[in-house]
């Protein structure tokens, strides 16, 4: 038995050869490709509830920062002699207390 093979034949098989290899690895690079896109939709999500969390308690201090820039201002004013103690030391209350409620809100969070 005598098997003769031409060298067109061998090129040819060997690009059908190097053609399926490079088939099965676009196969595996896109199975890889979908579980990568996959965590990134995942971190993404997680990335966006993060971020709504940071702009709600970001609104919450700046809330707090004006009771605390307005009760500072109330203690000039009172040092000038333009407000009145009582009026004075109720703003000063008012910031203290928010302030207290920030903090006691992020200490349940931390639990």
């Amino acid at each position: 038995m005598e098997v003769t093979v031409d060298l067109n034949e061998l090129i040819l098989f060997l690009v059908f050869a190097a053609l399926f290899v490079f088939i099965v690895y676009l196969i595996v690079l896109t199975k890889n490709l979908i579980i990568t896109l996959k965590k990134t939709n995942e971190i993404m999500d997680d990335a966006k509830v993060v971020s709504a969390i940071s702009a709600k308690e970001a609104t919450e201090i700046d809330g707090v920062v004006a009771d605390i820039i307005k009760a500072f201002g109330t203690i000039t004013d009172a040092i000038k002699g333009n407000e009145s103690i009582v009026k004075t030391m109720t703003n000063i209350g008012k910031a203290l207390a928010s302030l207290q409620g920030v903090i006691n809100k992020f200490k349940k969070e931390d639990e």
